[in-house]
């Protein structure tokens, strides 16, 4: 059951999502505008109530404009779930929702910059006597300034002038915009590109939805580790967030893995096996690798965590893993390629005298864990395949305190160092957009 609140600015194309959501799960779109309209027009206690206030010339009061949002909730069709457009669109409005009961499972952000909606307002222009619409760059008329189906003369809606556009979207970030922290806080936030294709934009919320469960689920695992506890009592935690988020750990029996998440200590560079007599002690490094898998797609994000009082040495060595990572995110823009984001990590990593594991690679992910193209963190500039916008890759520098070579223990899984020395291990999935690189698994 999904009770969702759509936010987004003046032309972010959140009608056109509304309706795509509605039809994709069959649950009504309630606008805050032709409620108040349809209250007003029947009648009912609080639309008389409103119509006193506009009759007036006064502002509808937030309790009268909840009040009558908290009635049409109350209507059959909207057990199973609504999409709230229009409303809240301050923080004391979303107060007085939840005061007033109104249950959100979701709040979904549309994000497009203000350059391209001034774009797209500004440029439309509607016919003066039967009001179809037209757009000076996106749908043009076969004559310019003239209607196609009346010969009319075509005009810009004063709403649609340059100046009302920019003070609208200034009135929007200044009293509405402040919500996305206000849900972020409560862990309902979910922001997408509302550039695109609207299917594209449905899958990467989708994607972005399974990569957020696995960011939370490495925080999870983080507040787990401590000086005495076993990798099995923290696998046990990761498993029940993923779970009780409604995913499934994706982890959990691929290719016949017995657990949830990746738990590896020191020497381990992946696939560490959680088990109750592996128990964390003061000075280890901790790498936890592990993914969510809902609604079709998965995410996937490992970090390594520093228990009480580790060697200096092994500060740095998770430092300059981490770095370059980093480092390899800001290359993720269309036009380059998969072999600049090895380049990133290798020469990052190689200057600070540290070596690259080369027989493990990131990769493609999004429908399934491991999906084209390979993503190794060595490679030279201008090589290999293209950066797109629409990609999805995981990208997680490996790196050694010793020598690169690596050996699998008997248990067919642990990948370990062959010098038994230090291996620290940092991913993120990242989508490539036409803004640049978005990190989908933001745990820190």
């Amino acid at each position: 059951m999904k009770k969702l609140i759509l936010l987004g600015a003046p032309g972010a194309g959140k009608g056109t999502q509304a309706e795509r959501i509605s039809d994709l799960l069959g649950i009504p779109i309630i606008s805050t505008g032709n409620i108040l309209k349809k209250a007003i027009r029947e009648g009912t206690p609080l639309g008389l109530e409103a119509a006193s206030f506009i009759n007036s010339g006064a502002l509808v009061p937030d309790a009268t404009i909840i009040g009558i949002v908290k009635e049409r909730l109350s209507h059959d069709d909207c057990a199973n779930g609504y999409i709230l457009d229009g409303v809240p669109r301050t923080i004391v409005q979303a107060e007085a929702l939840e005061k007033m009961g109104v249950e959100v499972t979701d709040v979904i952000s549309l994000e497009v910059p203000d350059e391209l909606i001034e774009e797209r307002m500004t440029g439309r222009v509607i016919c003066s006597k039967c009001g179809s619409s037209y757009h000076k760059v996106t749908l043009k008329p076969a004559k310019e300034g003239v209607c196609d189906r009346c010969g009319s003369e075509l005009v810009t809606r004063k709403d649609d002038t340059p100046e009302v556009v920019k003070a609208r979207l200034e009135t929007y970030h200044q009293t509405t915009e402040p919500l996305k922290d206000y849900y972020a806080k409560k862990g309902l936030l979910v922001e997408i590109e509302g550039v695109g294709d609207v299917s594209e934009i449905r899958e990467l919320e989708k994607m972005k939805k399974a990569c957020q469960i696995s960011a939370e689920a490495i925080k999870v695992a983080q507040s787990a580790l401590q000086v005495g506890v076993s990798t099995a009592y923290v696998d046990d935690k990761v498993r029940e967030y993923i779970v009780s988020q409604g995913a499934r750990p994706t982890f959990l029996g691929y290719g016949g893995f017995p657990k949830s998440a990746c738990i590896s200590v020191n020497e381990e560079l992946i696939h560490g096996i959680p088990s109750k007599n592996r128990i964390i002690k003061d000075g280890d490094i901790v790498s936890v690798d592990v993914g969510a898998f809902i609604d079709g797609y998965t995410g996937d994000n490992a970090a390594t965590f520093a228990i009480g009082n580790v060697s200096e040495e092994a500060k740095r060595l998770m430092a300059v893993t981490k770095e370059s990572l980093l480092r390899a995110v800001e290359v993720c823009v269309p036009g380059n390629r998969i072999g600049d984001i090895g380049y990133a990590v290798q020469s990052y990593v190689e200057e600070n005298g540290y070596s690259i594991v080369r027989d493990y690679v990131g990769h493609g992910v999004g429908k399934k864990l491991h999906e084209d193209p390979e993503v190794p963190n060595f490679g030279k500039p201008g090589h290999g395949a293209r950066l797109v916008p629409g990609m999805t890759i995981a990208i997680e520098p490996m790196v050694n305190l010793g020598r690169p070579e690596v050996e699998v223990l008997a248990n067919d899984w642990t990948v370990v160092t062959k010098d038994r020395q230090l291996s620290a291990h940092f991913e993120y999935s990242v989508a490539i957009t036409d803004k640049g690189p978005v990190v989908l698994t933001q745990w820190g």
